[in-house]
């Protein structure tokens, strides 16, 4: 019999790069804000918590996008580069997406008809 398909590891091979690359620059980012003598809080800490799997979903739709405009998989270490520099820049890339949403929702609330 052959093995059953592992969904975690699926998973894993995937999603693993921009985990990793994710830590990578998250680490990366508060190494920076201590060499720039700027104090680490519990608060910045937990925010940047909670932003990284929106971050996550962002670096894997930029290596998807990626791979189908160039026509060829990406690979492991530029899986690792994408998520590593989204978390570097977390805080601007969350700002362009919010305003792009925001954009958006505005221009389809155009062009509804006036009641």
């Amino acid at each position: 019999m052959s093995e059953p398909i592992n969904i975690f590891g699926a998973a894993g091979a995937k999603y693993g790069p921009t985990i990793a690359g994710m830590v990578i620059g998250t680490a990366a980012k508060y190494g920076l804000a201590v060499t720039e003598g700027r104090r680490l809080s519990w608060r910045s800490v937990f925010a940047d918590l909670l932003l990284l799997g929106m971050l996550g979903l962002l670096a894997i739709a930029i290596s998807d996008a990626a791979a189908r405009i160039i026509g060829v998989s990406v690979g492991t270490d530029y899986r690792v580069l994408i998520g590593s520099l989204a978390a570097v820049s977390s805080d601007r890339l969350v700002r362009l997406a919010r305003d792009h949403f925001l954009k958006r929702v505005d221009a389809e609330l155009d062009q509804l008809p006036a009641r």
